[in-house]
């Protein structure tokens, strides 16, 4: 019995070592998209005009509208 609890303290352990991990990689990559898009922006910004900027702010917003949990949950397909 006592190998039986040894051994889901270990792989507890485990699990918690390694949960934070996932979370700072995930953080990461969503700090270099974020880079990532703003870099594309300013890009746009100086290649394009102004104007142009601002529609690909928007369609960033909207792009980002699309995986957050409110609208998760909505469909409007129906």
């Amino acid at each position: 019995m006592s190998d039986v609890v040894l051994g889901l303290l270990i792989v507890l352990a485990a699990l918690m070592a390694w949960s934070p991990l996932i979370g700072i990689g995930a953080a990461r990559q969503a700090i270099a998209a974020r880079r990532e898009r703003r870099s594309t922006i300013i890009q746009i910004r100086h290649a394009q005009g102004e104007i142009w900027a601002r529609q690909a702010q928007r369609n960033s917003a909207v792009g980002l509208a699309k995986f957050s949990a409110v609208t998760a949950c909505r469909s409007f397909d129906h």
